[in-house]
């Protein structure tokens, strides 16, 4: 069979083993609970009835190891993405002592091919601002550089800053005042994005009575909060509740002219919570100093690359 095989159950265990080595100084609590997922369908029976080689239908993953004697010192991954011609490319990883000598290259190509057949268009993949060996490989194999994005946390029970001289009201929203500020959720999130998002549509956060019933069919909470005036609404911020235990995603919609004083008040309800831990995707440097004078970090800077098989057939 060769050095790669198709991912299987008896090697999940290796592979979560080895993405901790490979990730642990900055992954975050949701790649733990993805790594103790892999270990959790590692001991559990496989799946039944006829199963692609290098599908695991429990995580809804394909993969792929490189194997010596008996070892898993290399991985890559493909998770479909929501639109059906496309997919992200995930955990690629190499084993420290054995890099160099092409099997992330060899990983990936395979993880290509894989694509080809699938007759998918575009591949997405993210990697950590300055790890230049992944970017080099990227990069020559043809995946080309999007975006940047900043990814901040902010973990609770924490004291609020001190920001007495902010004082603007905090409003829910409502469907009236959303239509000035729609268009800046889309700047800052662009919908070719949305597979970053623990949301199928963005537009499942917007107010109203439909936005309402298609939420509520998924199980979907959100709350939503503005200020400015009804008149002139100045900036607006979402929270997707999340299952307990995981991390809360909020998402900002405000101009490239919002204040602090237009954008602190909007983070005031969180500091009234109970313990929790809130992440916060944006534009690299966007409301940058803003949002480190309220207390948040900023955790992960990622590079979006991309991969189109219909550029290259062309």
């Amino acid at each position: 069979m060769g050095p790669i095989e198709p991912l299987d159950y008896h090697h999940l265990h290796q592979v979560a083993d080895l993405l901790e080595r490979t990730f642990r100084d900055r992954m975050d609590s949701d790649g733990r609970a993805f790594l103790q997922r892999l270990r959790q369908v590692g001991r559990s029976w496989p799946a039944l009835g006829r199963r692609e080689p290098g599908w695991i239908p429990e995580l809804g993953l394909w993969g792929w190891v490189w194997v010596e004697a008996g070892r898993v010192v290399g991985h890559a991954g493909l998770y479909p993405a929501r639109r059906e011609d496309e997919a992200i490319l995930v955990n690629v990883a190499v084993e420290e002592t054995w890099r160099g000598r092409g099997i992330a290259t060899a990983l990936v190509q395979r993880v290509l091919e894989h694509g080809l057949r699938q007759g998918l268009r575009r591949l997405w993949l993210e990697v950590d601002v300055g790890n230049r060996p992944a970017q080099a490989l990227y990069q020559r194999l043809g995946f080309s550089f999007v975006t940047t994005r900043w990814r901040w946390a902010l973990r609770l029970p924490r004291s609020a800053p001190s920001l007495p001289h902010i004082q603007a009201p905090v409003r829910p929203l409502n469907r009236r005042v959303w239509k000035p500020l729609a268009p800046h959720l889309r700047r800052l999130y662009p919908a070719e994005l949305d597979w970053r998002f623990p949301l199928e549509d963005l537009s499942l956060l917007t107010p109203g009575w439909w936005s309402w019933v298609r939420r509520t069919f998924h199980g979907m909470r959100v709350m939503a909060w503005y200020t400015g005036t009804p008149a002139w609404p100045r900036a607006a911020l979402f929270w997707f509740h999340m299952p307990r235990g995981r991390r809360q995603w909020l998402f900002l919609a405000a101009g490239t002219e919002a204040t602090p004083e237009d954008l602190a008040p909007l983070f005031r309800p969180l500091f009234r919570g109970k313990k929790a831990s809130f992440v916060l995707d944006l534009p690299e440097k966007v409301f940058e100093l803003v949002l480190s004078s309220l207390g948040w970090q900023r955790e992960r800077m990622l590079e979006v690359w991309r991969f189109d098989y219909v550029v290259r057939a062309q």
